[in-house]
């Protein structure tokens, strides 16, 4: 078998399936990655947000991007944002007819608190413009670190039992202390305590889900997401369903990919989830940052530099004490030729899989750029037919730009008209006839001064303060878990 990750990563199942290549197969695994990282910076929303967001993970993260943007202000004008998030049912969009059944759970009132977000989408009769052609997708993503209970839960460095998880989920008559019988025997099974403590309180009603609901609906594989805490509260989940997999209690293919999440495990535990990726029960891939040298790192830090491009994430590098799942890869390793290798650099699986040849440098942020191996961001033509074709055209112009289109961009007002059409069509408002001028149109102009005003600063606090939330540094990682 020719490997470039030894069969642990979604990249091999892609190319274990024989179904595509080059171009077309690495544009396929990126656009995965993508619509796990739209789906994980959906959890630091309210539920309304969600819900409706949840319509737009098939198009471009541009277009997502704004769509999110569009909706949240929508949102922000009618109500307060939740302080604490209810039981949502997700409706299917007759627009939209990929969305199809969706869930948000939640420990309303806990102060170990992690909402959980279960998205089905059927791609069944779609074999273009989507990331899965033609298969049935349920995701399974956590959210990231928002809340007081939150931030304790990553500041918490005590390692504690798995079993105090396990013991309170069950599957298919079984518990998750009775599947890992022989591991909970070993007093060294153990994970971050902030952790466990959050999981103890919201995997069981990720299983009740999963068996009373999901799981008999026809799934192709499951994705299990999240990003910074949720990234390490995904991680812990796929640990689980993977014991009640082997256990033969669930059969679709479960893969884990999560963005810049802290490290859990000690070493132990990290040989049983290893077990778990050896044996083809799941794949990891985990996605991060990786600065290109301490004085690129620090001038990110001391500017403020985490808008798109950014080069550094601590988060994975901590807590010390800790250890991520999945394998290292070798120092001599790191010079690729030829599929057969291991690498944890995206542009070296551009190169190896698709023929996509590194610049000489690449851009960190708009008036920036180092030299380096990072190919920059997916605008690639195959990556792009992943998704629906609105913005394609203008995608790698519009991205060396911005992330994301507003009013207060007027040099592509009417790409953002676009995206407000498509918004208001699919969420049921009355939508802009996109032949007019969009200056003319009221609910494509720019807003008042005020509200204009008020826009731009929300805009230059998001960028610093949710960077790592945004869809396109995502894109900006590298996959540091390919072994």
């Amino acid at each position: 078998m020719s490997t470039i990750a030894k069969g642990f990563t979604y990249l091999q199942t892609l190319l274990d399936a024989n179904k595509v290549s080059g171009k077309v197969l690495i544009g396929q695994y990126e656009a995965a990655l993508s619509q796990a990282a739209m789906i994980s910076r959906l959890m630091y929303d309210p539920n309304e947000v969600i819900a409706k967001t949840a319509q737009f993970v098939h198009y471009n993260p541009i277009v997502f991007n704004t769509a999110l943007g569009i909706i949240r202000n929508d949102y922000s004008r009618v109500v307060s944002p939740n302080t604490k998030q209810e039981k949502f049912v997700i409706v299917p969009n007759p627009i939209r007819p990929e969305n199809k059944d969706g869930l948000i759970l939640n420990t309303i009132g806990h102060m170990d608190d992690t909402p959980c977000y279960l998205q089905y989408l059927d791609y069944s009769q779609k074999q273009a413009n989507v990331p899965f052609p033609g298969e049935k997708i349920l995701y399974i993503a956590f959210r990231g670190t928002i809340s007081i209970g939150g931030g304790l839960a990553d500041a918490n460095l005590l390692p504690l039992g798995i079993d105090e998880v396990l013991k309170m989920c069950t599957f298919g008559g079984q518990t998750g202390s009775q599947v890992f019988a022989e591991e909970i025997k070993q007093s060294s099974f153990l994970c971050h305590q902030g952790f466990v403590r959050q999981m103890k309180n919201i995997m069981n009603k990720v299983c009740k889900a999963l068996e009373t609901k999901f799981l008999k609906l026809p799934i192709d594989r499951i994705v299990i997401t999240g990003h910074s805490l949720g990234a390490a509260n995904a991680t812990l989940a796929s640990l689980i369903l993977g014991g009640f997999k082997r256990a033969g209690l669930i059969t679709p293919p479960l893969h884990c990919m999560t963005f810049g999440g802290p490290k859990l495990f000690v070493d132990y535990s990290r040989n049983v989830y290893n077990s778990l990726l050896e044996s083809g029960i799941l794949t990891l891939d985990r996605v991060a940052i990786r600065s290109s040298g301490l004085k690129t790192a620090m001038w990110s830090i001391g500017t403020g530099g985490l808008g798109a491009g950014s080069v550094v994430d601590l988060v994975p590098l901590i807590p010390p004490n800790f250890v991520h799942p999945g394998f290292m890869i070798l120092k001599t390793e790191g010079i690729l030729t030829k599929l057969g290798s291991r690498t944890n650099n995206i542009s070296d699986m551009r190169k190896l899989v698709g023929g996509i040849e590194p610049p000489s440098a690449y851009r960190i942020s708009l008036t920036t750029t180092v030299k380096g191996t990072f190919n920059g961001f997916a605008t690639y033509k195959e990556y792009l037919d992943c998704f629906d074709p609105l913005l394609a055209a203008r995608f790698e112009e519009i991205l060396n730009v911005t992330g994301t289109l507003g009013p207060w961009r007027p040099a592509y007002r009417a790409e953002y008209a676009q995206v407000k059409v498509l918004v208001d069509k699919v969420l049921g408002k009355v939508a802009i006839d996109p032949t007019t001028d969009p200056s003319k149109e009221p609910s494509a102009i720019a807003p008042s001064k005020a509200v204009a005003n008020a826009a731009s600063k929300e805009v230059q606090i998001l960028i610093p303060m949710l960077a790592l939330k945004r869809v396109m540094e995502e894109q900006d990682k590298q996959v540091v878990h390919l072994a």
